[in-house]
């Protein structure tokens, strides 16, 4: 089968037996393709060898080069419907690249070998697994979030160009980029979910990044700004950004601080050492009585802080032993939300 024109149809596409043919850049623009069969193939006469299509899922591998063996550059996400999907097969192509757009999430499951560039323009770019993308592909991120999920990875170089994110995850991701000094830097770069175990190395010693790129870092929670290494490793530059009763560290305080605070109370020296803070930064974000102590009765002062921004009311709570705090703090949250509904 050949799809030679511009195509508007939203479903999907599956190869159950036999060829696909693109011979249009946008002949699946909003269609989410499931290669099989006998596979897809890429026509050499689009120029440039680009194509665009909706979204990628299976588990089928997907060379990206043409049917005289050029190298693509696949764009992914939806010209117009913002699609999220999964692809567990493998994206392979020497030279070959890969982006991402729309709003949706596209989450890497397979060990892909294209060589070419990724680029993250909008949405989502996600690791499905460790190691997800070549590391001799350079790693370009204009908007949006590229996710870890707590995964390992080591890329090319890094170059920002606009306002984007690093989201870590849970877990305990250790990211590692070529030198990038002499990459195109241009916005911010924000690094999110950044706890005890992480690490962000680009290069292998100081010169990795230039002060200017550095300014343009920001990880969530501290002050912007950020310093580099003699092993090339990324930390922020200023001090933790602390606001009373934000456990989570997300600099807001919502609900779902009430679960957090639960945790960090059963440790409080592991939740300090989790997110790089100092004593008195504990003392900022869980003194929330203001008594000079942290302990248990602050937990009830959280939950009149929490209710007193419009999540409703809760009942006092009496001091519980520190081996019951996680059960009531599932508790706790359930009783804000049930006040909410009424």
């Amino acid at each position: 089968m050949t799809l030679s024109g511009i195509n508007p149809f939203r479903g999907t596409t599956v190869v159950n037996a036999g060829t696909l043919k693109l011979n249009n850049a946008n002949a699946l623009q909003n269609s989410a393709l499931t290669p099989g069969g006998a596979g897809v193939v890429f026509d050499s006469s689009v120029d440039p060898h680009a194509f665009n299509i909706g979204g990628l899922n299976g588990s089928v591998d997907l060379p990206l080069v043409d049917n005289v063996g050029n190298p693509i550059a696949l764009t992914i996400g939806g010209v117009s419907q913002n699609i999220s999907s999964t692809y567990n097969g493998v994206l392979s192509g020497n030279g070959a690249s890969l982006s991402k757009t729309g709003t949706g999430t596209f989450t890497l499951g397979g060990n892909n070998t294209y060589t070419g560039p990724t680029t993250l323009i909008t949405g989502t770019l996600r690791l499905g697994a460790a190691d997800r993308i070549a590391n001799a592909s350079n790693l370009t991120l204009i908007s949006g979030t590229f996710g870890t999920q707590g995964f390992s990875e080591t890329v090319g170089t890094l170059t920002l160009s606009g306002s984007a994110t690093i989201d870590l995850g849970n877990g305990a991701s250790q990211l590692h980029f070529a030198d990038s000094h002499l990459q195109s830097w241009g916005g911010a770069l924000n690094i999110s979910n950044y706890t005890l175990g992480d690490a962000v190395f680009v290069g292998s010693n100081s010169s990795g990044l230039d002060a200017g790129q550095l300014a343009q870092i920001t990880f969530t929670g501290f002050n912007s700004g950020a310093v580099i290494s003699n092993i090339g490793q990324i930390t922020p530059a200023g001090a933790a950004l602390t606001v009373l009763g934000d456990f989570n560290r997300d600099g807001v305080v919502t609900a779902a601080d009430i679960n957090a605070m639960s945790r960090a109370f059963t440790d409080l020296a592991g939740y300090q050492a989790n997110y790089f803070l100092t004593a008195q930064d504990v003392k900022s974000i869980a003194d929330v009585n203001f008594d000079n102590v942290v302990n248990h009765s602050d937990m009830q002062a959280e939950l009149d802080l929490i209710s007193g921004m419009g999540l409703g009311s809760v009942a006092a709570v009496p001091e519980p032993a520190s081996f019951a705090l996680l059960a009531l703090g599932g508790a706790l949250l359930y009783g804000v939300r049930r006040k909410q509904a009424k």
